[in-house]
């Protein structure tokens, strides 16, 4: 399965930790998981373009997919909100992706 995970920031806190951990236990269940970070800006975006954002305060490394906007993310089979700055984007993108 194809799976998608929105990331609402790349700092250390509780939430991005559980985050990470599912899609590391769905990658070991033989899944395909993306993880996705806005970037918010079109300079933080052209930087994690070049630089690709990768989480190494984890036991596994996790690189991030930054999107400048959430209506960027292609379609998957499921799509994860993590918070409520994403659920309202991910609804409307089930919407549009089915």
């Amino acid at each position: 399965m194809n799976i998608g995970i929105t990331i609402p920031s790349l700092n250390v806190s509780g939430g991005v930790k559980c985050l990470l951990k599912v899609a590391s236990h769905l990658r070991a269940r033989g899944h395909k998981v993306t993880c996705y970070w806005q970037s918010y800006s079109k300079l933080n975006h052209l930087k994690s373009l070049f630089i690709p954002p990768i989480i190494r305060w984890m036991e596994e490394p996790h690189q991030v997919v930054p999107v400048l906007d959430w209506a960027d993310i292609p379609k998957h089979d499921a799509l994860i909100a993590s918070s409520w700055r994403t659920a309202t984007p991910v609804h409307e993108w089930t919407q549009r992706t089915g």
